[in-house]
């Protein structure tokens, strides 16, 4: 249970950046739009440099900084996906999805991440709510074992969102940021800051800030500490617990960054960005399995049985993207049975490693690529229920063992032009992939349409 003992009101400052902001004070966080780690300038709002992309089709709520060994753990929203930086050379490392067990009928995301770096380990905060908008609301402090991406509680936090947190070395205690209730930026419920014991979640108010919205906690010594206020404008803000002041600096609105935020003051590299292209290509074959057409719109020209053959290209340093964000040549999948063929340009791509399914399905590796074209849906699925088939999902495969996947099934379904027309569904899967010669960057080759 949280104690509030005593909750001190902050003297509110609402002015440009003041010059009591440092040099030092440069943040290293993550963009909430794109999902670029950048270094940024909280008192201008600017964008310093920008370092690497991680997967831009996730949204990045936690970043913690790990002193003891040189390393940065990255934490999604809703997927929970945990990624691992080297800030001394560039690239992602996907450890894994964390492996919260859900109850039906209630919502469980995880929020702030920080590293205790007094006993050597990742915390967590995960937030619990059973109603729409935020009710029946609580919190829990965990552990994350990053070898398995397991989470431990440590304790609970009743009637709150701890929604960002840090752990503070002088005090041996996290800071963190607490809101009993999800609203508007005008809400009058108030974001608290509060106090918060590594060892059993004990939870103290120190001090209530004069917004809704307030998330991030990025430490900058003393009792200082930067955050993100979702107010009348986007902006972020100093809050001095010693002094008790609640200080406005930059629009947040160039930054992009918003809760995945901490002190840079270590050394970072940067990688080349956009990322050099990996053009890859692939002749596929397969068999079908099974055809449901009862409107007769492929006249029998597909059957079980059949072969088919087709051809998948794409940028493999482009991660999980519909559009290649290094502006490769297009990327697409082609498919034909012979006479009747389809093509789709522009793929969604979704590549999941050690995703954690529950206690009964435990962990697994699953890649799903689907696109559009001629008025057809094509979807090709590969899982592995043991979780080896993958070892990342920073990136697309360069290349393919289908030995190594359980499942894997091919399908094409569409529905005719008239509203009228029943719709058909052809199943198979790909028994045979092949390297195909790629020249001058992800080249595109299309069957005959129908």
């Amino acid at each position: 249970m949280p104690k509030n003992r005593v909750i001190v009101p902050l003297l509110v400052c609402l002015c440009a950046a003041t010059p009591a902001v440092a040099q030092s004070d440069l943040l290293l966080g993550i963009t909430w739009p794109d999902s670029l780690l950048v270094t940024f300038d909280p008192a201008q709002g600017e964008i310093v440099e920008t370092h690497l992309q991680l997967n831009p089709r996730e949204r990045f709520r936690g970043l913690a900084y790990d002193r003891l060994h040189h390393r940065l753990y990255a934490l999604a929203q809703v997927s929970n996906n945990l990624y691992l930086i080297d800030p001394s050379r560039p690239g992602v490392q996907h450890l894994g999805n964390l492996r919260l067990d859900r109850v039906p009928g209630e919502n469980l995301d995880a929020g702030g991440l920080t590293y205790d770096a007094v006993s050597d380990r990742l915390l967590v905060t995960l937030e619990h709510w059973a109603g729409e908008g935020g009710t029946g609301a609580w919190s829990e402090l965990a552990e994350v074992d990053v070898s398995s991406s397991s989470v431990h509680r440590i304790g609970v936090v009743d009637g709150t969102f701890l929604t960002s947190v840090a752990f503070d070395e002088g005090s041996g205690q996290l800071i963190g940021l607490a809101l009993d209730g999800v609203g508007t930026w005008d809400d009058p419920q108030l974001t608290r800051v509060v106090q918060i014991d590594p060892e059993t979640a004990e939870t103290v108010s120190l001090l209530e800030t004069p917004f809704h919205t307030v998330m991030g906690v990025a430490l900058a010594g003393g009792s200082r500490f930067h955050s993100w206020v979702n107010g009348p404008e986007h902006f972020f803000a100093l809050i001095d617990l010693g002094a008790g002041t609640f200080s406005t600096q930059g629009s947040s609105d160039r930054a992009s960054v918003f809760s995945a935020m901490v002190t840079r003051d270590f050394p970072i590299r940067s990688q080349i960005l956009p990322l050099p292209p990996v053009p890859v290509a692939f002749r596929i074959e397969g068999v079908v399995e099974a055809v449901e057409d009862p409107g007769n719109m492929l006249r029998r020209r597909v059957r079980p049985g059949g072969r088919f053959a087709g051809y998948l290209a794409y940028d493999a340093s482009a991660p999980h993207q519909l559009r290649d964000p290094n502006a490769g040549k297009v990327h697409g999948l082609s498919v034909s049975f012979g006479t009747v063929a389809w093509s789709a340009q522009g793929l969604q791509v979704t590549v999941s490693n050690d995703l954690y399914l529950g206690p009964e399905q435990g962990r697994v590796d699953r890649f799903e690529i689907s696109g559009r074209g001629g008025g057809a849906d094509l979807l090709w699925v590969l899982a592995d229920s043991s979780a080896a088939a993958l070892d990342d999902n920073s990136m697309l495969p360069e290349s393919f063992d289908l030995g190594d996947w359980g499942e894997n099934s091919f399908t094409i379904s569409a529905r005719g032009r008239s509203k009228h027309s029943q719709p058909f569904e052809i199943r198979g899967r790909i028994d045979q992939i092949t390297p195909s010669p790629v020249r001058g960057g992800v080249r595109w080759k299309s069957p005959p349409h129908r």
